[in-house]
Formats: structure tokens, sequence, C-alpha cells
């Protein structure tokens, strides 16, 4: 009996020490393992020639996070074009006209257009969600391989694959 009784005294402070280990680990604050957190979509850093009211053009270096693309200035169009345009999925992009990407100019469309004329490939523009007559306009850009976009005075222009470059 008293064996028995020993033996179930171990036991239950086993797990009792086994379940406080668990929860210190648990703990707020408490070391965990290293592990990259995994993005939602890639994206890249790109360049792009852009040209403010009255200065001459510049060259400017985007970073994958949108970093760069405040050069961009007063023109919130241009500036969330060139920060989506980081996005290497097309509909993610496309996506962020929530449904009116074919409607009207939208920051979205044109930067479908510009990962498009980056990418040199004109899939990308369907990819996008664009249809005709967006469609074609983003498939003439590929093949002439630039796009610029201007607004509230400032200028943008991406080139890419069979473009002239920067």
């Amino acid at each position: 009996m008293r064996t028995r009784f020993l033996l179930a005294f171990v036991f239950t402070l086993g797990i009792g020490a086994l379940l406080l280990a668990l929860g210190k680990a648990a703990e707020p604050g408490a070391p965990t393992p290293t592990r990259s957190r995994p993005t939602i979509s890639p994206s890249s850093g790109y360049e792009f020639r852009w040209q403010a009211p009255g200065s001459a053009e510049k060259l400017a270096t985007i970073a994958a996070d949108g970093a760069g693309c405040e050069v961009l200035g007063s023109s919130q169009f241009l500036y969330t074009a060139c920060v989506l345009a980081t996005n290497e999925d097309a509909a993610g992009i496309g996506g962020q006209a929530f449904g009116h990407i074919n409607e009207w100019p939208t920051p979205a469309r044109e930067a479908v257009i510009w990962r498009a004329v980056l990418d040199g490939d004109p899939a990308v523009c369907a990819e996008g969600g664009l249809l005709t007559p967006s469609l074609e306009e983003c498939q003439a850009a590929v093949g002439a391989g630039t796009r610029t976009a201007t607004d509230q005075g400032f200028s943008a222009t991406v080139t890419g694959a069979g473009g002239t470059s920067p």
C-alpha cells in the first residue's frame, strides 16, 4: 500500500513539473524558436524615372517594402500605384481596386500595368483582372516596354523588359 502511494505521489509530482514547465514556455515574453513569418505574396523592388512639377527627371529606387515611393510627393494616386507595384502577385494588386479596376483609372490598375511592364509579361495584365480596353492598354505598354503615368503635375515612367533602361 505504501509503495502504491509513493509511486502515485512521484507520478503526480512529475506531471506537475511537466505542466509547470510547459506553462512557463507559453508565457508572454518567454523565448520561442525563431521562425520567419511567411509573406502573403512575394514582393520586389524596382527603379523608375520620375519628375516633379518644374524639376528635372530623376531616377528612384524602390525597395520591396515600397520605401522610396515617397518621392512622388503629393500625388496619392502615383504613390499608391508605386507601393502596390512592389507586389509580384498581379491578382493581389488588382484586388486593391475592390472591384473597380475596369471601371475607372485606379492606383491598382496602374500598378498592374507597371508590374506587367516590369516583368515584361503581358499575361500579368489579365492575371491582375484587367479586361478590354484596359487589358489592351496594358498589353501595349508591355509591348512598348515602358509606361508613363501622370497626376497632379508628377510623372512616373516605368521601364521593363524590351524598353529603354532608366
